[in-house]
C-alpha cells in the first residue's frame, strides 16, 4: 500500500546570536595603548601584567553567578543602569564589563599608579560612572570617572581585586570589572553660588524653586516682607537643599486637632545653596549673613526665623549666629548630624569610599535612596589636580582645627539650639567577627580599603555613619537656653526621610514654634509614616547633671528604705489598716 503524503506544514522564523568571547590583548607597556574594540582604548601600565578584554553581562554570569552587581544594583531603580563601552543592536547584550585574565601583581594598581581606560562616550553632568569587583568576599568600588573636553569618558582604575573563578578566589581566575551609570541630584537652579532662594514644595513632595537669588533678589525680598514665620534650611559638605525640603511635606503634626505638615507652620521656606568644597566655613557664614541682609533678614527684623541644618551647614550656622551677629537674626537653629567636634577622616574621598563600600555590601542599617549613591560617587570621582582644594572644608572640620578652637570659644549666642544625633549606621553582625574569622566583616571591609587605623576607630564609637554621636552632640551646655538634644536611631542620610528622623525633627520644630509668644496652638508630634511614632524624650548633654540625678536617686532611695523599716517594726504589733489597696504614684517626668 502506497504511503500517505501529507501537504500541512508550517514555517517559522527564529533570531539565534552567538557569542564569542573576544581574543585577550596583553596590557603595554611604556607610553602605548591598545584598542579594545571599536571606541575603547587600554593604557599602558608599569607594573601590572595581565591580558584583557571586553566581554558582556551574561558571560559573566557564568561564572560569578549572584555576584556579577551588589542587591542594591540589581533590582530596578531609576537612575541606576549599565554603562556600554560599545552600542548594542538588536538583540546584541552589548559590551558593558571588563575581564583582566592571567593576571599578575594587582596590587600594583594604586592610587598613584592607576590602569586608566578611554571611551569614546561621554557621560552627562548629573551621570556618575561606579567601576565595581567582586573580591570572593566583598564589592569594592575601583576607581573613578569623569568627562573629558573632548567628549570621551576617562576611567581611572585605582584598585584590583584578586582573581577570581567561581565565586572564590583564585591565582587561575580573572578580574571582572562592571561599570554602572549613577544618576546623582542636580539642583533645579543655576550653579552661581551662593545661592539664596524662596522654594515652594508641593503636596506631592517635589521641589519647585521659583526664585533664583542672583537674578530675582527682589522677588525673594518682597516675599520676606510678607512672611511671619520664615524658615530656612540649609544643606551638608556633599548634596543640596532639594533634597531634604521634601521632609516639610512628609513630617506632620497635630495643630489644634488638624493634622498639619511643617510646610503649613512657616509662610516662607528659604534655602541656602553653597560651594561646599573650595570655599571655607567662615566664608560661606559671612556670605550667608549678605544673603540675608539683601533679602530684608538683618539685625532685628521682627520675625520667626528659624535655620535647619545638615551636617556642616550646622557649622555655617554656627559660625554665623556666634561670630558674624547672627544671634540678632536667627531665633532658632535645628541641626541635624553637624559635627560640632569635628570629623576624623582626612579627605572627602576616603569618607565617600568607606560609607559606598558599606552601603554596596548592605552593612548599613538603612538602604539609601539612589541620589545619595551619586552624591558619593561624585565625591569620590574628583581629580587629583582638584584634591588639594577639596580639603579646604574638611580640613577646619578636624577635631584639632583652629577654627573648632574658636567656635567652640564662642560667646553665649543666647539662641535656643535643638541637636539631633543619629546613632544607628552599621548592622549588628558587621562588626562581630564570625566562629571561624579573627576580625569582623567590617574591619576586613575597611583593611581591603585602606591602610590606615582611622576607618576603624571611627565606627568603633557610636555614630551616623558620618560623624560620632559625641561629636554631634558637642555644643557647651552652660548656654542659655540649654542645648536639646535628641539621639535617634537612624543615620547620616535618613535624617529628613526616616519615620524616626522626621519624628525627631517635628518635635524640634513644634518646640522652635512654641517658643515664641504669637504661636499659640498646642502642638504634637505625629509623622505620617507611623500610627504612633515614638520620640526620643529632649535631654541635656551635660554628664555632670546626669551624675547629680543619680547621686540624688540614691540619697532618696536610702532614705526610703530606712523609712519603710522604721514603719515595719513600729507597726508590727499592731492590726493592719483596712485600706491596704492605694495605688502607688507614676513618676513622670
Amino acid at each position: 500500500k502506497d504511503d500517505q503524503i501529507y501537504d500541512d506544514w508550517l514555517t517559522s522564523q527564529i533570531s539565534i546570536t552567538t557569542v564569542r568571547p573576544l581574543d585577550t590583548t596583553p596590557i603595554p607597556r611604556g607610553d602605548d595603548y591598545v584598542f579594545l574594540g571599536v571606541g575603547s582604548a587600554l593604557y599602558a601600565h608599569s607594573e601590572l601584567r595581565a591580558k584583557a578584554r571586553l566581554t558582556t553581562l551574561t558571560q559573566s554570569t557564568r561564572d560569578l553567578g549572584n555576584h556579577i552587581l551588589p542587591p542594591i544594583l540589581r533590582e530596578e531603580h531609576p537612575g541606576i543602569e549599565s554603562f556600554d563601552f560599545t552600542s548594542s543592536r538588536g538583540t546584541d547584550p552589548g559590551l558593558s564589563a571588563l575581564e583582566l585574565t592571567e593576571v599578575e601583581n594587582p596590587s600594583a594598581v594604586t592610587p598613584e599608579n592607576p590602569l586608566k581606560v578611554i571611551v569614546d562616550r561621554p557621560l552627562a553632568s548629573h551621570e556618575q560612572l561606579l567601576p565595581i569587583s567582586y573580591d570572593g568576599e566583598f564589592f569594592l568600588p575601583l576607581g573613578r570617572a569623569r568627562s573629558t573636553p573632548e567628549g570621551k569618558t576617562e576611567i581611572l582604575l585605582e584598585r584590583l581585586t584578586e582573581p577570581i573563578s567561581e565565586g572564590s578566589r583564585s591565582l587561575g581566575g580573572s578580574i571582572r570589572i562592571f561599570f554602572q551609570k549613577v544618576v546623582s541630584q542636580q539642583l533645579g537652579l543655576e550653579f552661581n553660588y551662593p545661592i539664596l532662594a524662596a522654594a515652594d514644595v508641593t503636596a506631592s513632595g517635589v521641589v519647585n524653586y521659583t526664585v533664583n537669588y542672583t537674578t530675582e533678589v527682589e522677588q525673594v525680598k518682597s516675599r520676606v516682607a510678607e512672611a511671619q514665620r520664615i524658615v530656612l534650611y540649609i544643606h551638608g559638605i556633599l548634596g543640596d537643599t532639594e533634597s531634604l525640603l521634601p521632609s516639610l511635606r512628609s513630617a506632620q503634626v497635630e495643630v489644634d486637632g488638624t493634622q498639619k505638615p511643617l510646610a503649613e507652620l512657616y509662610d516662607l521656606v528659604l534655602t541656602y545653596d553653597y560651594e561646599s568644597l573650595n570655599t571655607s566655613i567662615v566664608e560661606n557664614a559671612k556670605l550667608l549673613k549678605q544673603r540675608l541682609q539683601a533679602v530684608g533678614l538683618g539685625e532685628n527684623h521682627g520675625k520667626i526665623f528659624h535655620i535647619v541644618a545638615h551636617s556642616m551647614g550646622g557649622l555655617v550656622s554656627r559660625w554665623f549666629i556666634e561670630r558674624e551677629g547672627g544671634n540678632q537674626v536667627v531665633g532658632h537653629l535645628i541641626m541635624l548630624g553637624t559635627p560640632n567636634a569635628g570629623c576624623p577622616w582626612s579627605t572627602v574621598e576616603d569618607w565617600a569610599l568607606a560609607t559606598l563600600s558599606i552601603g554596596l555590601n548592605g552593612l548599613s542599617e538603612f538602604t539609601w535612596p539612589v541620589p545619595v549613591m551619586g552624591m558619593l560617587l561624585k565625591a569620590i570621582n574628583k581629580f587629583v589636580d582638584e584634591i588639594e582644594t577639596i580639603d579646604i572644608s574638611l580640613d577646619q572640620m578636624h577635631p584639632s582645627s583652629e577654627f573648632l578652637e574658636q567656635l567652640a570659644a564662642s560667646p553665649d549666642p543666647k539662641v535656643p539650639y535643638s541637636i539631633i544625633a543619629g546613632n544607628t549606621s552599621i548592622i549588628p553582625a558587621a562588626l562581630t567577627a564570625e566562629a571561624n574569622q579573627t576580625s569582623s566583616p567590617l574591619q576586613r571591609l575597611m583593611q581591603t580599603l585602606f591602610d590606615k587605623a582611622v576607618a576603624m576607630a571611627f565606627f568603633e564609637q557610636p555614630n551616623d555613619i558620618a560623624v560620632t554621636v559625641q561629636s554631634i552632640k558637642s555644643v557647651a551646655s552652660d548656654r542659655t537656653p540649654q542645648p536639646q538634644i535628641q539621639e535617634i536611631g537612624c543615620d547620616h542620610f535618613v535624617y529628613f526621610t526616616e519615620a524616626v528622623g522626621l519624628t525627631a525633627f517635628s518635635q524640634a520644630v513644634i518646640q522652635s514654634l512654641k517658643n515664641n509668644s504669637d504661636f499659640g496652638a498646642t502642638t504634637t508630634t505625629k509623622t505620617t509614616t507611623v500610627a504612633n511614632p515614638v520620640v526620643n524624650d529632649i535631654t541635656n548633654n551635660s554628664s555632670g547633671n546626669k551624675a547629680l540625678k543619680w547621686w540624688i536617686i540614691g540619697v532618696v532611695g536610702v532614705l526610703v528604705a530606712a523609712s519603710i523599716g522604721w514603719l515595719i517594726v513600729k507597726q508590727s504589733n499592731k492590726t493592719q489598716p483596712s485600706n491596704q489597696s492605694q495605688p502607688s504614684q507614676n513618676l513622670s517626668q
